[in-house]
């Protein structure tokens, strides 16, 4: 739901095409592992619903271009959206069900797996801060979008620091817990 009222919100803030709009999703949340062809379906849910409508159609006759407007009705449910509470979602990812299904002959691969993850959100982190300079908040007399955009990358940085916290928590709990059962095998030997 969240993609498609972000589609929703891009194009009452301006009207756009597919393409366009995926480019400037992909703008504004920039952590967001979003492929181009998302926006697709949820341009073809906002048009059933008709809270957009076609503006018209732009290109050559091979090429055309579909430009989306919203409706009344697409606006007043997005200011709805807007004022609803979001949703608490926690991570859902394999590796917590994994680990929270392991046997300990399993346990050597996931912390292996832990380490990997924890690479990947450092390798993530990198590419949230190594080009887009400091991020602190933009200027107060600008434009929201990005201040907006700093903000995204402040909490996905933390969010992604949150998770290396967690996943060196999990490892040290899953080495600790082969050594007591080293240590158990060995007593009992």
């Amino acid at each position: 739901m969240s993609v498609k009222m972000a589609v929703l919100g891009l194009v009452i803030e301006r009207p756009g095409y597919g393409y366009e709009l995926a480019q400037r999703l992909h703008e504004r949340v920039e952590g967001l592992q979003l492929s181009e062809s998302a926006v697709y379906p949820a341009l073809d849910s906002l048009s059933k619903a008709e809270w957009i409508r076609q503006r018209g159609r732009t290109g050559r006759a091979h090429v055309q271009r579909i430009w989306y407007e919203p409706t009344p009705e697409g606006v007043v449910r997005f200011d709805e959206w807007m004022a609803t509470p979001s949703d608490l979602v926690p991570l859902r990812g394999s590796l917590r069900f994994k680990i929270a299904i392991a046997t300990l002959a399993q346990l050597p691969k996931l912390i292996e797996d832990t380490r990997e993850q924890e690479q990947a959100c450092l390798d993530q982190i990198e590419r949230l801060t190594g080009d887009h300079g400091p991020l602190g908040i933009g200027d107060p007399d600008a434009e929201w979008a990005p201040t907006g955009r700093l903000v995204l990358r402040r909490t996905d940085v933390k969010l992604l620091q949150a998770q290396i916290e967690a996943l060196q928590e999990a490892r040290a709990e899953m080495k600790r817990a082969l050594r007591r059962h080293a240590a158990r095998t060995a007593r009992s030997s």
